[in-house]
C-alpha cells in the first residue's frame, strides 16, 4: 500500500507543469521549402511557432534566437500571433544546414535541417521513398530497417531501381542492393538513362552512391554515380564494407509486414496491407498503418500514451492514403514539438491535413489545424518541378487566422546559366502590407586559375514596398568562387568557395563578402564527420551578432548495438552558440539507454539540459524513465501504443 501511495506521488510530481500559462514551453520549426540551391541567392522560410506549458501561442513580441552551420540567417525575430519567421538565405557550401531556434529563458528549444544542392540541380520535391514487394517485404521496428526480396522495386526523386534483394536503413538513408543468384542485375533507370549493376549502395540524402558495374568488355568495374542523372565515376576506393547487409543476431521484437512500404524521410512511414508480429506472433492485420519516424515536430503518428503532460494521443483518420495522396483527421492530444523527451504542448486539437501528388512533377500539402480552438489557421504549401528542370514553390501561411505570409520561390536553367524570382509578401493586423521582390540571373561556373576553381557571377534587382518606408528599386552584382575540391585519402576531402558583391539602392547600399571551408570525413558507410568555418559580412546583418562561424556535426550509424550524434555551432566573435547531441545504447533487444544534452547560449542567456532515459519494449509499447538535468524531474511515459 505504501508503495503505491508513493509511486502515485511521483507521477502526480512528474507531470506537474513547472512553467507558467504564457512562458515558452515548446517550439515547432518548419522549413519551407527544404531544399535550395547553394548559390548564394536562395532563400527559405524557416517559422518557429511557440506555445506555453498550456498549449496557447505565446504573446507578441517574444525574442526567438536563430542559428544556422550553413548559409546565413536572421539572428533575432519576435513573435506576432505567436510565429517568428526568420529568412536562411544560402551560402555557396552544398551540404545540409542544420537550423537551430531557441526563446531565452525558456525550454522551447529545436533545430531541423535543410538541403543546399550545387547550383543545376534539379530540386527534388518528391521527398517520399517507395518500396514494393509482391513477394517478401518487412519492416524490423527496433532497428528501423526494411529488407525485401523477390522483385523489389524502389522509387526515389524519378529515380528507378530494381533489384532481387534490397535494405533500407530508414535513419540514414541508405540503400544496399544485390543482384540476383541466376544473374539478374540491378537496374538503375533516370528518366532515358539505364545503369546495371550487381551490387549498390546510394545514398537518399546526397542522392549519391556507389555500384559495382561490367563495362563493355566484360570487366567488373567499381564505380560512384549520382542519383539526379546517372552519371558514373570509376574509383579506386574498397567499397567491400559498402555493400554488406546489416544482419541481424536476434530475433526482433517488432516486425511489419507489407506489400508496399512508402517513407517520407524524418517524418513516418505508410504501410500498405500491413500485417504486425509481436515476439513472433500475429497481432493484428490492418489495410493502412503509418507510424513517425521522430519525436520533434508535427508527426503524423497514431498513438495513446503517457509522459510529462499527461495524456498523449494522436488518432488519424485516414480518408485517402497513397504517395500520390494522403488525407487524414487527426485528433491530437500533448502534441511533440521541439527538443527532447519533455517537449510537447498540452490541450487538444483536431487537425486535417491533405497531401497530394501527380506524375507531372506537382506536389503540396494543405493543412487545417486546431479546428477546434480560437486560434485556428490555414498552412498550404505547393511545389512543380518542370521535365526543363524549372521549379517553381509556393508557400501561404495564415496562423491564428489574423496574419498572411507568403513566399514564391521560381527557378529555372538557361544556356548562360539560371534565372530566378524570389517574393515575400505579409499582411499583418493592423499594418500594412509589405512586399518585396528579387530577380537574380547566374551564369553558369567557369574553370578559372588553370582549373583551381570555378566563378560565377550573379546579378540581381530587387523591388520592395513596406510600411513606412515606401516603395524602392535596387541592384547587386556579386561574384562567387568555387574551390576545386581537394581530396585527402579517399575518404577525406576540403570544399571551399568565396563571394563579394555590392548592393545600390534598394534596402540600402553596401558590400557583402562570404567565405567557407568544409572539411569532410566519412569514417563508414553510415557514418560521417563535418567541420565547417564561415565568414558572413552580409551588408543587413549586424557586427554584433558575429561573422566568423565555426560548425561541426557527427553522425554514426554504423552499429546495431548503438549510434550517435552531434551538431553544433559556434561563433566565434560573438556570444552565441548551439549544440545538440543524442547516444543510444541497446542493453538488451528490448532493453535501451538514452542520453540528450542541448546546449544554447546567445548573449548573457545560457540553457543547457541534459535528459536521461533508460527504455523498455514491452509487447510493443515502449515505457520509459527519464530525468531531466534542467527541470530536476523524473518522468514516467508510455509511448508507442499503436494500433
Amino acid at each position: 500500500m505504501r508503495l503505491t501511495v508513493i509511486l502515485i506521488g511521483i507521477l502526480i510530481w512528474a507531470v506537474l507543469p513547472l512553467y507558467a500559462a504564457g512562458t515558452a514551453n515548446s517550439i515547432r520549426l518548419t522549413a519551407n521549402p527544404d531544399m535550395i540551391i547553394a548559390d548564394g541567392r536562395s532563400v527559405s522560410t524557416i517559422t518557429a511557432e511557440i506555445r506555453d506549458s498550456s498549449g496557447q501561442l505565446v504573446s507578441d513580441g517574444t525574442l526567438v534566437t536563430f542559428t544556422t552551420s550553413l548559409g546565413s540567417i536572421d539572428a533575432e525575430v519576435s513573435t506576432k500571433a505567436g510565429v517568428a519567421r526568420a529568412r536562411l538565405t544560402s551560402g555557396e557550401v552544398v551540404g545540409t544546414a542544420t537550423i537551430s531556434a531557441w526563446v531565452a529563458g525558456t525550454p522551447a528549444v529545436g533545430n531541423i535541417k535543410i538541403e543546399l544542392l550545387a547550383p543545376g540541380t534539379e530540386i527534388p520535391r518528391e521527398s517520399f521513398v517507395s518500396i514494393s514487394s509482391s513477394s517478401y517485404l518487412i519492416y524490423d521496428a527496433e532497428r528501423q530497417i526494411i529488407t525485401g526480396t523477390g522483385g523489389v522495386k524502389i522509387v526515389n526523386r524519378g529515380l528507378v531501381i530494381t533489384a532481387e534483394e534490397a535494405q533500407f536503413e530508414v535513419q540514414p538513408l541508405i540503400f544496399r542492393c544485390r543482384m540476383s543468384i541466376t544473374g539478374e542485375p540491378i537496374v538503375l533507370t533516370k528518366g532515358d538513362k539505364t545503369l546495371n549493376a550487381s551490387l549498390l549502395y546510394y545514398d537518399v540524402t546526397n542522392m549519391s552512391g556507389y555500384a559495382v558495374i561490367t563495362d563493355s568488355e566484360g570487366r567488373m568495374k567499381r564505380v560512384r554515380f549520382r542519383g539526379a542523372d546517372l552519371t558514373i565515376q570509376q574509383t579506386e576506393e574498397d567499397l567491400s564494407s559498402y555493400f554488406d547487409f546489416i544482419e541481424s543476431e536476434d530475433i526482433p521484437n517488432v516486425l511489419i509486414r507489407s506489400n508496399r512500404i512508402v517513407v517520407l524521410p524524418r517524418d513516418k512511414i505508410q504501410f500498405h496491407r500491413a500485417k504486425v508480429y509481436v515476439e513472433g506472433q500475429k497481432l493484428v492485420s490492418v489495410p493502412l498503418q503509418v507510424i513517425p519516424l521522430s519525436g520533434g515536430g508535427a508527426d503524423m503518428s497514431n498513438y495513446i500514451g503517457w509522459d510529462a503532460n499527461g495524456l498523449r494521443v494522436d488518432v488519424p483518420i485516414f480518408y485517402s492514403l497513397s504517395p500520390e495522396f494522403a488525407g487524414s483527421v487527426h485528433i491530437r492530444r500533448g502534441e511533440s514539438a521541439g527538443w527532447g523527451f519533455y517537449s510537447g504542448n498540452s490541450g487538444w486539437a483536431v487537425d486535417m491535413v491533405q497531401e497530394y501528388g501527380t506524375a507531372g512533377g506537382s506536389q503540396g500539402t494543405f493543412l487545417l489545424n486546431r479546428l477546434n480552438a480560437k486560434d485556428w489557421g490555414v498552412h498550404w504549401q505547393h511545389s512543380i518541378q518542370s521535365q526543363g528542370g524549372g521549379s517553381f514553390y509556393s508557400y501561404v501561411d495564415f496562423p491564428s487566422h489574423k496574419d498572411i505570409f507568403t513566399s514564391l520561390n521560381y527557378s529555372a536553367p538557361v544556356k548562360f546559366g539560371s534565372i530566378g524570382m524570389n517574393v515575400y509578401g505579409s499582411k499583418y493586423k493592423d499594418a500594412d502590407v509589405d512586399i518585396s521582390t528579387d530577380l537574380y540571373m547566374q551564369s553558369s561556373p567557369t574553370p578559372v586559375l588553370s582549373g583551381a576553381a570555378r566563378f560565377s557571377l550573379l546579378g540581381r534587382t530587387s523591388y520592395t514596398t513596406s510600411p513606412g518606408e515606401g516603395d524602392r528599386i535596387g541592384a547587386g552584382l556579386t561574384g562567387l568562387l568555387y574551390g576545386r575540391t581537394v581530396n585527402f585519402g579517399k575518404k577525406t576531402r576540403l570544399s571551399t568557395s568565396a563571394s563579394y558583391g555590392y548592393d545600390w539602392g534598394g534596402s540600402g547600399s553596401g558590400s557583402s563578402a562570404r567565405m567557407s571551408a568544409v572539411l569532410s570525413r566519412q569514417f563508414a558507410p553510415s557514418s560521417s564527420f563535418d567541420l565547417i568555418y564561415s565568414y558572413d559580412r552580409y551588408r543587413f546583418s549586424s557586427a554584433a551578432g558575429g561573422r566568423h562561424r565555426l560548425s561541426a556535426s557527427l553522425g554514426y550509424y554504423g552499429s546495431t548495438k548503438w549510434r550517435a550524434s552531434l551538431y553544433s555551432t559556434f561563433t566565434l566573435d560573438a556570444p552565441s552558440s548551439s549544440a545538440f547531441g543524442s547516444f543510444s545504447y541497446n542493453i538488451r533487444p528490448t532493453l535501451r539507454f538514452y542520453v540528450l544534452q542541448s546546449l544554447q547560449k546567445s548573449g548573457s542567456y545560457s540553457f543547457s539540459d541534459t535528459q536521461v532515459a533508460i527504455a523498455k519494449r514491452i509487447y510493443g509499447q515502449e515505457a520509459a524513465l527519464v530525468w531531466s538535468k534542467s527541470r530536476h524531474r523524473i518522468e514516467f511515459e508510455i509511448g508507442a501504443m499503436r494500433f
